[in-house]
């Protein structure tokens, strides 16, 4: 399927955050604001925060809610000579894998954030496009919005929300994947009994084929 999602990247000094709100909630943010009353807890699918050099992903799993922090590897980049521009940026590529995918790149070096959505992140400027090479997901920016009060609020509310993390279940980073994978398995097998008698199942192990990261670092 071909499905579109909004995500919102926020900077403010050296800490950066990126959040996805769930599909069916209304979250609109320009000059004046964001929408009132914004919860993180019960209007966001994920929230990734990272402070240069490290990353803290505080992500709502499952029911009841649960967080769990990711202590992702640094991407490897290697920065081409090839040149763009979007939206008047002057953008320079650069290539890299993470977590069993490729992505290609395209960042902004006049935007001295290192920063990016969701975990692409590494190089010196805000990375405007990325495009898993297999063309699995794409990340394209819609427009971005220059104001310094937004952004503090923005990050003060998200603030907030991890201040309170002492409310949430939490699970280390592998249980979170052990408990996803054995979800995802189960679901294949539900998928697969469902079929119709005599249906030819060319199986595939590799049940994350779906998911951004396919494969981690143990």
């Amino acid at each position: 399927s071909s499905d579109v999602y909004s995500g919102y990247l926020v900077s403010a000094g050296t800490e950066s955050l990126f959040f996805m709100p769930h599909p069916n909630s209304k979250f609109e943010v320009s000059n004046d604001g964001f929408t009132e009353g914004f919860d993180v807890g019960s209007m966001v699918s994920e929230l990734v925060v990272f402070t240069e050099p490290k990353l803290e992903e505080c992500r709502l799993l499952f029911n009841p809610k649960k967080i769990f922090m990711d202590p992702a590897p640094e991407i490897q980049w290697e920065v081409t000579h090839e040149f763009g521009n979007i939206a008047g940026y002057k953008v320079q590529q650069a290539k890299g894998n993470f977590r069993g995918r490729t992505y290609e790149v395209w960042f902004a070096p006049d935007l001295p954030v290192s920063a990016g959505p969701w975990k692409i992140r590494g190089l010196p400027g805000v990375v405007l496009e990325a495009r898993e090479i297999n063309g699995f997901v794409t990340w394209k920016f819609r427009r971005i919005l220059l104001n310094a009060l937004v952004a503090d609020k923005l990050m003060a509310v998200c603030d907030d929300f991890r201040k309170e993390k002492s409310n949430y279940s939490t699970l280390s980073f592998r249980d979170a994947v052990k408990k996803e994978n054995r979800f995802l398995e189960q679901l294949t097998e539900k998928n697969l009994a469902a079929l119709p008698k005599g249906t030819i199942v060319l199986q595939v192990d590799q049940y994350r084929e779906g998911q951004l990261e396919r494969k981690f670092e143990w």
